[in-house]
């Protein structure tokens, strides 16, 4: 038995008796109204899944297990996963166990680089992010003992694919970089020492002196705790929660949530915000000034386009993540002339968009400045974004897999109406 198995086996029996008083007493309680205009816009709004592992709040951004995002920034990956997982942090000795267990489980099969190495060329590096984790799904242990497990027992063998998979991911993207970059040779060892975040910055092989070697671990730390989870709703949870409700094991579904986050308006704006921002650069021939921003802005928005890097589907107020991740910015990279652009966009943009009449109140999101702290530190292939994105949001997908599994959720199988039944009722046919 493992410490995070027994604290979740210790848990799960209130977590299960809770549900099922609640389904007892409220079954029949409504939750909200579903309206046409909601149904053909995507069923935005409308509750229809249970999440417990973080929300989104309008005013106060993303929540996880009760506790807003910016309280978390001092943590590492092991104790928010332990934190999403258990509703908890972890003492001393769970968290340097998990550490131990994550370095322990992190070897790739060499099967896997079988696969990359046949990959084309020129393959998208989401692709092979997805392509490598669906691979691993020969060495799941869900899949294998699937038949001799009963329903109660089925999160055991979820959990163990989660920590297998945790530990590997870092490595299969990792390899990822490498194979983009052009390198033959697959990374195929995670080092033994060090957090999650500082094996995966190791792992990257990226030039740097001590100190900004120390400050892009320290990145990769707060890059990874602040987009580990975001409801599970979003598109890539919601795909990833979806074929696990068919008891898929976590190899299916994670990738099945790398290919929705892949989507360009879904999981991109990292990589087209930072674009927007080069291509000032370029326009100009150098970095611009404000007023050349205000300008450049002003001319996107009269051609029909749209400004990336501001607003939010849910959010009302200031990104924490954004706020978070700038606060390092400034620390640490206030020289890089992107980074001085960028800054500058962040402070005009929304006042351009408030005198187009686009927005009353608008905010920079997280993906506005996560480009160029990563640009900055070596990270300059700009399809490689989505893939970091993935490996962070994949810590909150498989918390939320493991959870599911643990308390019995059904197969998602929502109603679907036809064009006809909806004219019947709207009195159109």
């Amino acid at each position: 038995m493992t410490l995070l198995h027994d604290r979740l086996a210790q848990l799960l029996p209130g977590l299960r008796s809770e549900r099922s008083a609640m389904l007892a007493q409220h079954a029949e309680l409504e939750l909200c109204a579903v309206s046409l205009g909601q149904v053909y816009g995507g069923l935005r709004g409308v509750i229809g899944v249970i999440c417990d592992t973080s929300v989104v709040d309008p005013q106060r951004g993303l929540i996880i297990r009760g506790r807003p995002v910016r309280e978390l920034t001092g943590l590492g990956v092991e104790e928010v996963f332990w934190l999403l997982l258990c509703g908890e942090y972890p003492d001393k000795a769970q968290k340097e166990w998990l550490r131990a267990e994550l370095a322990s489980r992190a070897r790739v099969p060499d099967y896997a680089w079988s696969v990359l190495a046949s990959a084309p060329p020129d393959s998208h590096p989401m692709v092979l992010f997805s392509l490598l984790t669906l691979s691993l799904q020969r060495s799941s242990r869900q899949a294998r003992d699937y038949h001799e497990l009963g329903k109660e027992s089925l999160w055991r063998a979820t959990l163990e694919d989660a920590l297998d998979l945790l530990a590997r991911l870092p490595v299969l993207a990792a390899a990822v970089w490498h194979r983009d970059q052009g390198r033959a040779q697959a990374w195929a060892d995670s080092p033994a020492e060090g957090s999650w975040s500082e094996r995966f910055a190791a792992m990257l092989s990226l030039t740097h002196s001590p100190p900004a070697a120390a400050a892009f671990a320290d990145l990769l730390r707060l890059y990874f705790v602040l987009h580990c989870d975001h409801e599970g709703s979003n598109a890539c949870a919601l795909a990833c929660h979806t074929v696990g409700s068919a008891h898929s094991d976590a190899c299916y579904s994670i990738s099945a949530g790398l290919n929705a986050l892949a989507g360009p308006i879904h999981g991109l704006a990292s990589e087209m915000t930072l674009r927007f921002v080069l291509a000032m650069h370029k326009h100009y021939g150098s970095a611009p000034s404000e007023g050349q921003i205000e300008d450049y802005c002003q001319q996107t928005l009269a051609a029909g386009r749209v400004l990336p890097g501001f607003g939010h589907a849910v959010l009302r107020a200031a990104d924490p993540r954004f706020v978070a991740l700038h606060s390092f910015a400034a620390e640490h990279i206030s020289v890089d002339p992107l980074y001085a652009t960028a800054d500058h966009y962040y402070r005009i943009g929304p006042a351009v968009l408030a005198s187009a009449g686009k927005a009353k109140s608008i905010h920079p999101n997280v993906d506005a400045i996560t480009g160029p702290l990563l640009h900055h530190y070596g990270l300059t292939e700009l399809r490689y974004y989505t893939v970091m994105f993935g490996l962070g949001l994949s810590i909150g997908m498989l918390a939320q897999l493991v959870l599911n599994r643990a308390l019995g959720s059904p197969i998602m199988r929502p109603r679907s109406a036809s064009l006809a039944e909806l004219r019947e009722l709207t009195g159109t046919g």
